[in-house]
C-alpha cells in the first residue's frame, strides 16, 4: 500500500471513530479537529474545509451516497449538516433540549436517526425536511444506532436494552440484556438455505466478553456466543461473506465464526495476528481482504485464505510519539485496552481504495489500498503503448509487455515514462501521438514528443465525460447522458482549407466550398438525430472510423476522412457495449438481452458468440492473432476465451430449415429464384445494411457505402451461409479486482489494484510454455528444462488437444511432430482445412502419405469463389448436406449434382438435376435403376429405366421399342442436344434393363421381345438365365439359342422334354459327352432306342450301346 498523507487530528476518545471516510466515492476524509471543529481532507491530504462547531464533536456519519455529513457535538441539541457537493453548512434543530449522543444515516434512504442522553430518538428525513421526535425509547443514554437495508433501525442504550424499530420509529421488539452493549450492527445470519440476502440479524458486543445475536425472524430466542478467556476482551467484529463473522480480541487474536445452521458458532479460523494487543479490524468485500491493527502495525489477509498474510504496514512514528507511547505503556496491561486514548482505529472505504488508521498519538494515516483501475492502449501496431494510473497524480506511459516493438518508436517510450498531473483523473485515453486525462467535463491533452510529454491543450465538454478514445488526430468523449463529442485534439495542427484540399485530393474526393462544412471537420456532436430519447451507449475511435452504438439498437460507422456515415446496422434491441477490432472491420457487441455477437460491416453478416454469460460486459481482441483472432470476454470473476475463425463457413438456422424440407420443394423453381424463395420463407440472422441517405435529421449529407469495392451478392447473403465462426475455447479465473488490458498470443496483460502490470498465460494456452511461441518471455534454460521432449506421451496428447481446440495449429503441429500418429496428423489436417489453412493442411496430409487428400487440397485452394471453395472443403470433411448448400449458392451449382452422383445419392441427384441439369436426368435415372436392380427393387428399377428413355424430365412416354421411330423423338416440351453415339448407347442400356426387370416382374412378352430384337447376346443370355430361374424353360431355351448358348439351350430343352429341339441343338455342340449322355438316357426312358443308341455312341458309352 502507498501512503497518501499523515495529519494530526483530535482523537479525544469520546467516539468509537475519530474520523470517517466518505461513502461510495471516498473523495473526502472527515476528522475531529482541535478547535471545536471537524476538518475535511481530500484524498491527497489537503484540508478543503474546517467545519466550526459549538462544542467538541462526539459523532459523525456520512449518508449512503456520501453527499451529506452529519455531525453532533457535546454542547448543543442541534446537528450540523455539511453538503459535500455544494460545501454548504446547515443546522438540524432537533426540537429537544437533550444532549445528543449518537447519529446514524439510513443505508437506503435519506433518514437520519439521532439519539439523546435521555433515551429519546429523533428521525429526520432530509428529503422532505420532516422531523419525528420519539420520546422514551430508552430510559438512559442511547449509545448505538444502526439501520439495515429494509429501513429497520436498532438502538442500544446504557439501560442494558436493545430496541428494534420501524423507519417511522414504531417499536417492533424490546430486548433486555445483562451487560452494557456496544458496537451495534446488522448482519445476515444464514440458518438455512432459504435465508435471503437481507440483513436479518442484530448483533452487538456485551460487556466486552460475548457476542449477542438477535434474529429478526426469531426474536424470542436471542443467542449469545462466548469465547475463550485466553483471547482477552472482545474489541471489534465484522460481518462478511455468506453468514460469517470476524471477531477481534485484545490479546491479538482474531477468529472467524459461522452462523450457518450446519456449523453455527464454529471457529473456522483462529489466528494470533499480534503479539501484544489487537485494537480494531476492518473488512473490504470489494478487495476481498481483511485487516487488523495492533502492535504499531496493520496486517492484511486474503478472505479466500485468511491464513495467508498479504501485506504488513508498519506505522511510522516520530521520536516524541515513541516516548509518549513508552510513558503510557505502564498504564496498559497486555491484552487489555481500558483507555481509549491508547486505541488504534481502522477503517476501509466502501470502494476499497482508501484505508485510514488513527494512532493513539492523534495521527491519521491514509493509505491508498487500491488505485482506480484506469488504463488505455494506443491503437495496436501503431505504437504498442499503454498508459495507466500508477498513483493518484501519476500516469505511466510504457510499452505493452511482450508486444512487438515498433521500429520508429522513440527511445523515450521504450521504457516507462512517468507523467505528473495536477488533478486525479476519472478517465484516461491514449492515441498514437496524444495522451488525455480528465475529470468531470474537463480534459487535458498531452503530446508524446520524442523528448518528453508536454501539455498542448485543454477541452471543456458540454456534459460530464466518463469515457474517451483517441486516434492520431481526433478525440471522442462521451458521458452518462449519451452525448458524444468528436473533436480535433491539437488546434495548432488543424489543417486549413489548402491542406484539407490536398487531403481530399489524395482520397480522390472534392472539397466542398462552403465554410460551415469545412469547419465542421474540427468537431461534431453525436447523435445528430433530433430524437430526445436517443443515447449513445458505447463507442470506439479507430484510425478511420468513429464507431458507436445507441440505445435504439443501431451501430454506426462514421468515416472521419469523408466526414459522413459509411455504414449503419440495426439490431433488434438496445446495444449496451461495442468492441471493434483495431481497424473496425469487425465489431463485437453485447445487447440488453445479454447476448453477444460479431458484426461484419463489409457484408452485414452477424455471428452469435456462443455460451456467453450475461454478466460479461467486456471483450478484448488479441493484439497479435489477427487472421483468426482470439477474443477475451470477462466479468469480475472469470474470462471466457473464444477463437474467431474468419474463413470457416457455417450455415445459420435458415440453412437448417432449407435442408430439412424436401429438396424437391426447394428446387422446383429456376435456380436464380431458389435463394429468393428461402429469403421470403425464413427470418435471416444477417441484417442488411440500412441506407440512411434519407435521414433528414442529420445536418450533413449522409451516404451509405461499403468497406469493400467488391460487389456483394445479396442473394448469397440471403441463403444463410456465413464466413466466420466463433468457438468457446475455455474459461480462465480472473484474479480478484484485476482489470484485463490486452491479450498477446494468449498471454493476458492485467492491471492490478495497486496499479502494477501483471501478465498471465491463459489456462487455455498452457501449451505455449513448450512451443515457445513469440510474445512470451521464457527463460531459455527454463525452456530447455521443461522442454517438450521431457513430456510424457499423455501430456503431449493433452497439450496437442489444447492447441487444436484453441485454433493454434502451428503449435499443434509441433506436438504432432513428436507424437507422429496417423490419427493425430489427420485430425490436425482436417481442422486446418476447415479453417482454410491449406499450406499446413497439405503438410499434415503429406506426413500421413495420403496423396489423394494432398491433390484434392492443391486443386481447390486456388478457387476464388469462396462458396464453391467452402463447398469442396465441406465435401472433403464429409459434410455433404452443408456442401450441397454451399455449392448451390456458388458460381458452379452443378457441383452439388456431381457430388450427389459420385456419392450415389440418386434421389438428391434427381431433385437437383430438375433445375440444374435436366439433360442429365435420363442418365441419372439409368444409374439409379442399375443400383435398384442390384438391390432387388425391380419395380422401381423398371420405372426408372423407362424414365431414362425420355430425354425430358416432364414426359414419361415409353420408348422401349427400337422399331418405333416416333417414340425415339425427344419431348416437344423441351429439346436437348445429345451426342448420338452416347444417346444410342444409353438407349441400349435402358432397354436391356427394361427387358431384365420386365421378365422378373412377369411381363415376359415385353422382356423377351426387347431381348430378342436387341441383338445383344449378353442381354439375351441374362434374360434366359432369369427365365430359367423362373422355370420358364421354353422361353429360356429360345433365348439361349438366340444368344448362341447351345449347351444351356440343350439343358433347358431337356428339362422341358423338347427332345426334337435337343437333337437339333446337339448338332452345334461338340466335345460335350455329358449332354449327349443325358439326352441318350432320356430317349431310352421314352423308348426311342435308336436315338438313344446314336447318342450313347456320340457320348462314347459303348456299354450302354451294347445293352
Amino acid at each position: 500500500m502507498k501512503k497518501l498523507f499523515t495529519t494530526s487530528i483530535n482523537s479525544h476518545g469520546i467516539s468509537e471513530k475519530s474520523f470517517q471516510l466518505q461513502n461510495c466515492r471516498s473523495s473526502y476524509v472527515a476528522a475531529f479537529g482541535f478547535n471545536q471543529s471537524v476538518d475535511i481532507f481530500d484524498r491527497h491530504g489537503e484540508k478543503k474545509l474546517e467545519i466550526p462547531l459549538p462544542g467538541e464533536a462526539i459523532s459523525m456519519s456520512w449518508d449512503a451516497d456520501g453527499d451529506n455529513l452529519a455531525i453532533i457535538d457535546d454542547k448543543t441539541s442541534s446537528a450540523t449538516l455539511w453538503d459535500s457537493l455544494s460545501f454548504k453548512i446547515s443546522q438540524i434543530h432537533t426540537g429537544v433540549r437533550d444532549n445528543l449522543t449518537v447519529l446514524s444515516w439510513s443505508k437506503v434512504g435519506s433518514r437520519l436517526a439521532i439519539g439523546t442522553n435521555k433515551g429519546n430518538l429523533i428521525i429526520y428525513n432530509h428529503k422532505n425536511l420532516k422531523k419525528t421526535s420519539l420520546l422514551g425509547k430508552h430510559t438512559r443514554r442511547i449509545t448505538c444506532a444502526v439501520w439495515n437495508r429494509n429501513n429497520i433501525i436498532a438502538l442500544a442504550s446504557d439501560d442494558k436494552s436493545i430496541t428494534i424499530n420501524s423507519s417511522e420509529g414504531d417499536l417492533i421488539k424490546h430486548t433486555v440484556i445483562h451487560d452494557q452493549p456496544s458496537s451495534l450492527d446488522f448482519g445476515r445470519m444464514k440458518l438455512d438455505v432459504t435465508s435471503g440476502s437481507e440483513d436479518n440479524t442484530v448483533s452487538c458486543i456485551i460487556g466486552k466478553k460475548k457476542l449477542f445475536l438477535l434474529n429478526l425472524n426469531d426474536m424470542e430466542n436471542p443467542l449469545e456466543l462466548a469465547f475463550r478467556q485466553a483471547y482477552g476482551d472482545l474489541v471489534a467484529y465484522h460481518w462478511f461473506g455468506d453468514g460469517y463473522i470476524m471477531v477481534g480480541f485484545s490479546c491479538g487474536y482474531f477468529v472467524v465464526i459461522s452462523t450457518q445452521s450446519s456449523e453455527f458458532g464454529k471457529e473456522i479460523y483462529q489466528i494470533r495476528d499480534h503479539k501484544d494487543s489487537l485494537h480494531d479490524i476492518s473488512v473490504s468485500t470489494v478487495l476481498n481482504r481483511c485487516a487488523t491493527v495492533g502492535d504499531r502495525c496493520v496486517k492484511i489477509h486474503d478472505l479466500q485464505n485468511i491464513r495467508e498474510l498479504t501485506a504488513i504496514i508498519e506505522l511510522e512514528q516520530q521520536e516524541e510519539e515513541l516516548n509518549s507511547s513508552n510513558n503510557n505503556n505502564n498504564n496498559m496491561s497486555t491484552g487489555s485496552i481500558d483507555n481509549n486514548l491508547l486505541k488504534y482505529q481502522l477503517q476501509w472505504s466502501d470502494d476499497g481504495q482508501l484505508m485510514a488508521i488513527c494512532t493513539p498519538q492523534k495521527l491519521l494515516h491514509v493509505f491508498l489500498s487500491q488505485l482506480p483501475l484506469l488504463a488505455s492502449l494506443a491503437s495496436p501496431n501503431s505504437t504498442n503503448l499503454l498508459a495507466r494510473l500508477t498513483s493518484l497524480l501519476e500516469v505511466t506511459v510504457e510499452p505493452i509487455p511482450n508486444a512487438k516493438q515498433i521500429a520508429d518508436l522513440p527511445e523515450l517510450y521504450r521504457s516507462s515514462y512517468l507523467l505528473k498531473i495536477e488533478t486525479e483523473p476519472t478517465f484516461i485515453g491514449l492515441g498514437q501521438k496524444y495522451l488525455s486525462v480528465g475529470i468531470n467535463n474537463h480534459a487535458w491533452f498531452y503530446e508524446l514528443t520524442k523528448s518528453e510529454i508536454v501539455l498542448i491543450s485543454e477541452y471543456d465538454y458540454l456534459t460530464t465525460v466518463d469515457r474517451i478514445s483517441l486516434n492520431e488526430n481526433y478525440a471522442a468523449a462521451c458521458g452518462p447522458d449519451g452525448k458524444l463529442t468528436l473533436h480535433w485534439i491539437n488546434p495548432k495542427t488543424f489543417p486549413d482549407k489548402s491542406d484539407m484540399a490536398k487531403i481530399q485530393n489524395k482520397l480522390n474526393k472534392t472539397l466542398r466550398n462552403d465554410d460551415t462544412n469545412y469547419l465542421s471537420h474540427e468537431s461534431c456532436i453525436f447523435p445528430q438525430s433530433t430524437s430526445f430519447d436517443l443515447k449513445i451507449t458505447s463507442f470506439k475511435l479507430t484510425n478511420d472510423f468513429l464507431i458507436y452504438s445507441t440505445n435504439h439498437g443501431e451501430i454506426f460507422h462514421f468515416n472521419i476522412s469523408n466526414w459522413n456515415y459509411a455504414n449503419n446496422y440495426q439490431h433488434n434491441c438496445s446495444i449496451l457495449h461495442i468492441f471493434p477490432n483495431a481497424i473496425g472491420t469487425r465489431v463485437a457487441f453485447v445487447d440488453e438481452k445479454g447476448l453477444a455477437f460479431i458484426y461484419n460491416p463489409a457484408n452485414g453478416q452477424l455471428i452469435e458468440i456462443p455460451e456467453f454469460c450475461p454478466s460479461i460486459n467486456n471483450i478484448l481482441w488479441d493484439l497479435e492473432d489477427t487472421e483468426n483472432p482470439l477474443l477475451i470476454a470477462y466479468d469480475n470473476l472469470r474470462i471466457n476465451v473464444y477463437r474467431y475463425f474468419m474463413n470457416e463457413c457455417i450455415l445459420n438456422n435458415l440453412s437448417v430449415i432449407a435442408s430439412s424440407r424436401k429438396v424437391d420443394d426447394m428446387l422446383k423453381m429456376p435456380t436464380k429464384q431458389i435463394t429468393d424463395k428461402i429469403q421470403n420463407d425464413s427470418i435471416l440472422i444477417t441484417n442488411r445494411n440500412k441506407n440512411i441517405n434519407n435521414d433528414t435529421s442529420r445536418s450533413n449529407s449522409v451516404t451509405s457505402t461499403k468497406f469493400s469495392n467488391d460487389k456483394i451478392d445479396s442473394n448469397k447473403l440471403a441463403t444463410g451461409a456465413i464466413f466466420g465462426n466463433c468457438h468457446l475455447i475455455g474459461v480462465t479465473r480472473l484474479p480478484n479486482n484485476h482489470l484485463p488490458l490486452c491479450s498477446i498470443n494468449g498471454e493476458l496483460c492485467m492491471l492490478s489494484p495497486t496499479g502494477r502490470l501483471l501478465t498471465q498465460l491463459l489456462t487455455t494456452h498452457q501449451f505455449r510454455l513448450y512451443t515457445k511461441r513469440k510474445g512470451l518471455n521464457i527463460d531459455e534454460k527454463h525452456f530447455k528444462f521443461t522442454g517438450i521432449k521431457k513430456l510424457s506421451y499423455h501430456d503431449m496428447v493433452t497439450y496437442f488437444e489444447q492447441a487444436l481446440k484453441s485454433g493454434c495449429f502451428e503449435d499443434a503441429e509441433i506436438f504432432a511432430n513428436h507424437l507422429d500418429s496417423q490419427q493425430i496428423w489427420r485430425r490436425l489436417g482436417m481442422s486446418c482445412l476447415r479453417a482454410m489453412n491449406f499450406d499446413l493442411a497439405i503438410r499434415c496430409f503429406r506426413s500421413i502419405q495420403d496423396p489423394g487428400l494432398i491433390l484434392a487440397v492443391q486443386r481447390i485452394q486456388k478457387i476464388e469463389d469462396r462458396y464453391l471453395l467452402a463447398g469442396y472443403i465441406a465435401m472433403i470433411l464429409k459434410e455433404f448436406d452443408k456442401a450441397q448448400e454451399l455449392f448451390l449458392i456458388s458460381s458452379e451449382p452443378i457441383a452439388a449434382l456431381e457430388m450427389r452422383r459420385d456419392l450415389l445419392h440418386w434421389e438428391d441427384a434427381l431433385q437437383l438435376a430438375r433445375n440444374l441439369a435436366p439433360k442429365e436426368i435420363p442418365f441419372i435415372c439409368r444409374e439409379y435403376a442399375i443400383e435398384m436392380e442390384y438391390t432387388g427393387d425391380y419395380i422401381n428399377a423398371l420405372m426408372h429405366y423407362e424414365r431414362a428413355l425420355n430425354p425430358s424430365s416432364d414426359n414419361n412416354e415409353d420408348k422401349s421399342l427400337w422399331n418405333s421411330k416416333e417414340k425415339h423423338q425427344p419431348s416437344q416440351k423441351k429439346r436437348y442436344d445429345y451426342n448420338k453415339e452416347e444417346w444410342s448407347k444409353h438407349i441400349s442400356l435402358c432397354n436391356a434393363g427394361i427387358a431384365r426387370n420386365a421378365i422378373r416382374l412377369g411381363d415376359l412378352k415385353r422382356g423377351i421381345e426387347l431381348a430378342s430384337i436387341s441383338g445383344n447376346s449378353n442381354l439375351q443370355k441374362e434374360c434366359a438365365d432369369i427365365l430359367e430361374k423362373c422355370k420358364h424353360w421354353q422361353e429360356a431355351a429360345n433365348l439361349y439359342e438366340l444368344a448362341g448358348c447351345y449347351e444351356s439351350a440343350v439343358i433347358v430343352n431337356l428339362k422341358c422334354k423338347n427332345y426334337i429341339k435337343v437333337s437339333e441343338l446337339l448338332m452345334h455342340v461338340t466335345n460335350t459327352p455329358r449332354l449327349h449322355l443325358q439326352y441318350a438316357k432320356a430317349r431310352e426312358i421314352d423308348g426311342a432306342y435308336k436315338d438313344a443308341v446314336e447318342a450313347y455312341e456320340t457320348a462314347h458309352d459303348f456299354d450302354s450301346v451294347i445293352r
